[in-house]
């Protein structure tokens, strides 16, 4: 079930402030430029588990349906977030070497 989307130019940190204390995915699609000037557009497949939820079953939900859910999409990687604060653009940065 779609949740919730946001316009092209949103931020990450907007994406952030969506999220709560619930389980779920996240498809995002980050934009950067390379030090050559040339753009990089990578489409991210995120499961965020927060260390904050206390419901196993929802975490064992999200585990087991991941691979289903992740099929339906065409994403370049995939990132495993159990905290808020680890959603960072350095974390992209580093995953993609820019």
């Amino acid at each position: 079930m779609l949740v919730a989307t946001g316009p092209r130019d949103s931020t990450l940190e907007a994406l952030v402030g969506q999220l709560g204390d619930e389980p779920c995915y996240v498809v995002y699609d980050f934009e950067a430029t390379r030090e050559d000037s040339s753009t990089l557009c990578k489409t991210c497949f995120i499961v965020y588990s927060p260390d904050s939820c206390r419901s196993m079953p929802l975490k064992f939900a999200l585990q087991n349906f991941k691979v289903s859910v992740k099929d339906k999409t065409n994403c370049h990687r995939e990132f495993q977030i159990n905290d808020k604060a680890d959603l960072t653009i350095r974390e992209f940065n580093d995953a993609f070497n820019i």
